[in-house]
């Protein structure tokens, strides 16, 4: 069995939601999983992440965004929808990891011996847009706000 790490809980997580209605971009994922977890994915844990959940069948990938399979799907059917952490511990109890560890550091990815799902650039320019798009609505907020 696959020993699974915090970081593909989050990732999953991140996944389920991101896909709900179209499958999940890069971006789309970067977002959600700030929203999540309110931190950033760094590349070689994505990387891996990705890696690990799809060789377990959990997502697949569409066009260089990302699903959850019919068996991803099946795993998390059940779990409650209440609050962004007590999915996170059902997440995490489904895939053997104990939720209350931090997401660990991954090591670097090995496009040797992994597939890339992206590249650095690729992953840059999604991380971009996601600021950009960050601003303008921080932007907003604070117009609103003063009025």
């Amino acid at each position: 069995m696959k020993k699974f790490t915090s970081s593909d809980v989050w990732i999953l997580h991140t996944i389920a939601y991101a896909s709900a209605h179209k499958p999940a971009s890069l971006q789309d994922i970067i977002t959600v999983g700030d929203f999540l977890e309110h931190a950033i994915f760094n590349y070689g844990e994505l990387q891996n992440g990705l890696h690990n959940l799809f060789q377990a069948g959990y997502i697949s990938q569409v066009d260089k965004c990302y699903v959850l399979t019919e068996f991803g799907k099946n795993k998390l059917i059940h779990i409650k929808k209440r609050t962004v952490m007590s999915e996170r511990d059902e997440i995490s109890k489904k895939l053997g990891v104990s939720s209350r560890t931090p997401p660990q550091s991954s090591p670097e990815y090995d496009p040797l011996l992994n597939p890339v799902f992206f590249t650095i650039s690729e992953f840059k320019i999604a991380y971009k847009k996601y600021m950009k798009n960050l601003g303008e609505t921080q932007k907003i907020e604070t117009k609103i706000s003063r009025q």
